[in-house]
């Protein structure tokens, strides 16, 4: 998403938000003997998507678009990770990258959506904790979250409407085998139109020109949008709406440095709770 500083988004699925999460025994009466009982079955944890975009408060290149970066994403106890995918000029490329322009990378700013993906190859990451990476296909990128059996969560910041962009989309997620493990949303973070891209998205899968996968318009105003609070705020709210149409009972949210609102700290707190999801 559009954010502006690294965060850890929380996809609730299907989560209760009020307390008493805890597996129940059977209890047995004083004096009988019976075979153990079985815990009843713990709820699904929500899905933890790691999530970052560009700082402006500090002007670090935050977005999860590297390898490193999913590595990372991964070592934290991540099961997804939200990235950014723009197009080369004329759609010829799909690639990894948070900003409308180059800034943040080595060489003079251009628009994305202008250039070539060859003048994007030589660039580096010049800030942020990812300093010295490239920029990535969205090919290499998927290959990557597959390597480390993670899921992806794509946001679409603007969508040329032509025959080489729906190719560049369509066959990363064909070849790479990811489309089930990905949802593509959009905001329209560039040119306010994210439900035009949905649409547009949705179209194509329905005609085959895309492979089956799903989908959401998340509006950056929406009430439900939480991002900048911990998993803890918005499970004991109950928030939920931003994914509904992705088939996950969901919302977002962010977490601060602090290690309890982490990725790991939501592993300790969900011992006994609630089931880690399948990768």
């Amino acid at each position: 998403m559009s954010g502006f500083r690294r965060t850890l988004t929380v996809i609730v699925c299907g989560v209760p938000a009020a307390a008493g999460l805890y597996a129940v025994a059977k209890v047995v009466p004083t004096g009988t003997t019976a075979r153990p009982a079985a815990a009843t079955a713990l709820p699904r944890c929500p899905y933890l998507f790691g999530h970052g975009g560009y700082s402006a408060s500090n002007d670090q290149i935050l977005g999860l678009n590297s390898v490193k970066a999913v590595d990372a994403q991964k070592s934290k106890s991540a099961d997804g990770v939200e990235g950014d995918l723009r197009f080369t000029r004329d759609g010829t490329k799909a690639v990894m990258w948070h900003n409308i322009t180059t800034n943040g990378l080595t060489g003079r700013s251009a628009v994305v959506r202008n250039s070539t993906w060859t003048s994007l190859q030589p660039r580096r990451i010049t800030r942020g904790p990812y300093k010295g990476e490239r920029v990535y296909t969205f090919r290499e990128w998927l290959l990557e979250l597959k390597k480390q059996h993670l899921q992806g969560l794509v946001e679409l910041k603007f969508m040329p409407q032509n025959t080489s962009a729906w190719h560049e989309l369509a066959t990363p997620l064909r070849s790479t085998g990811m489309a089930s493990r990905v949802i593509l949303y959009s905001t329209g973070a560039d040119d306010h139109n994210g439900k035009q891209i949905v649409n547009a998205v949705r179209a194509k899968i329905k005609a085959g020109v895309l492979p089956k996968v799903r989908t959401q318009y998340s509006p950056a105003t929406t009430k439900n949008d939480v991002h900048g609070v911990g998993w803890q705020t918005a499970l004991k709210a109950g928030y939920y709406g931003l994914f509904v149409d992705s088939g996950l009972r969901s919302t977002a949210t962010g977490w601060t440095r602090d290690d309890s609102q982490s990725a790991v700290g939501f592993r300790r707190w969900a011992v006994g709770r609630c089931a880690r999801p399948s990768a």
